[in-house]
């Protein structure tokens, strides 16, 4: 399962960079915002934008994902599929 969400928001070339941001865990419920509390990875569940950077490393992205929208403003869910 990932360990991290990022969206590329740009590419940009020569040197291939990309500007992206972080999807951070936005949870629902009591026992899910304890999860995220204590800093355990959340691979499911709804996100929303954290902060963004620029990278050179484009190696770190394995697969693009299926994304919903969350219902509030700047949120989504993410549920990973088989396969």
């Amino acid at each position: 399962m990932p360990r991290f969400y990022a969206q590329i928001k740009k590419v940009m070339s020569p040197g291939f960079n990309l500007q992206i941001t972080w999807l951070e865990a936005h949870p629902d419920d009591h026992d899910d915002f304890e999860w995220v509390k204590e800093g355990l990875p959340v691979a499911c569940g709804k996100f929303k934008y954290g902060k963004s950077q620029y990278s050179d490393k484009r190696l770190m992205f394995s697969h693009p994902i299926d994304l919903e929208e969350g219902g509030q403003r700047d949120t989504y869910k993410i549920f990973p599929r088989k396969g």
